[in-house]
């Protein structure tokens, strides 16, 4: 069905610039708290290129009606990048997405990313630590300034 790719995209990539965050129910960690997610930016999967802290979290009645919603600054992308969830100060990943920026059509604003297309989360197919509702989604803009948009 796929085809395994050990070298990156051919093409560099459109700047488009990462504005918000919104994580659709959140991870139960292995002790049964909510999750504290903050996450960082690798470009190529290998060097940091932007980090966010954690947000305040919302006070929720159920799992279920936790939304987050991570405003991120000064965050410009280009090409293939990897955006790693962590949960408070662990050191590991909760979970993963591989964004590559040719992808994200000119002045689409949102990419939703379901359960079953998020790394890390796919696994959990009991439903443990994420909700089966559990979505990430991106709000995007055009980097107006990037000669690549003129």
């Amino acid at each position: 069905m796929f085809k395994l790719v050990d070298r990156p995209f051919p093409f560099k990539g459109i700047p488009r610039k990462l504005t918000r965050i919104v994580l659709h129910t959140l991870p139960i960690t292995k002790i049964g708290e909510k999750c504290k997610p903050w996450f960082k930016v690798l470009k190529s999967g290998t060097s940091e290129v932007h980090r966010c802290p954690a947000p305040k979290l919302p006070a929720a009645k159920k799992k279920s009606d936790a939304k987050v919603r991570i405003h991120v600054s000064n965050c410009v992308l280009t090409g293939e990048n990897k955006i790693v969830f962590f949960d408070g100060k662990l050191p590991d990943p909760i979970f993963w997405i591989w964004v590559h920026t040719s992808f994200i059509t000119k002045g689409s604003t949102r990419a939703y990313y379901e359960k079953a297309k998020i790394d890390g989360a796919c696994n959990d197919v009991a439903c443990n630590f994420f909700d089966e509702e559990f979505m990430v989604e991106l709000w995007w803009e055009d980097e107006i300034d990037s000669p690549m948009m003129r």
